[in-house]
C-alpha cells in the first residue's frame, strides 16, 4: 500500500488526492483493500489514465523494486499485478 501511494506520488498532491477518491468510488472500496486486488486495481488505473497509466505503473513498480520487495518487471498489466501480489505477500510474510 506504501509503495502504491508513493509511486503515485509524482502525480502531486491535489492529482493524487482526486485519483485515490476515483479508485474508492469506482470501486466502492479503499485503496488498501483495492491494491490487494492488483487486477482489479490495474484494470481501474487503466480506465482513470489510459495510456498514461503507465507512467503510473512505471512509478509503482520503480517504489517497489526501491524498497526490495520484488525484483525488475515491465509495466505491463499481468507482470504489474503480478508484482504488486508478489510484494504484498514478501510484506505479509515478513521476508522484508
Amino acid at each position: 500500500m506504501v509503495c502504491v501511494h508513493r509511486g503515485m506520488a509524482f502525480l502531486g498532491e491535489d492529482v493524487l488526492k482526486s485519483t485515490v477518491y476515483f479508485l474508492e468510488e469506482r470501486t466502492n472500496m479503499g485503496l488498501q483493500e483495492l491494491v490487494r486486488q492488483p487486477e482489479r486495481f490495474s484494470l481501474i488505473v487503466r480506465e482513470f489514465f489510459g495510456l498514461g497509466s503507465r507512467l503510473v505503473f512505471e512509478s509503482i513498480l520503480q517504489e517497489i523494486e526501491r524498497v526490495g520487495k520484488v525484483q525488475r518487471v515491465d509495466p505491463d498489466f499481468k507482470r504489474f499485478a503480478s508484482a504488486i501480489d508478489q510484494a504484498r505477500v514478501s510484506v505479509e510474510s515478513g521476508t522484508v
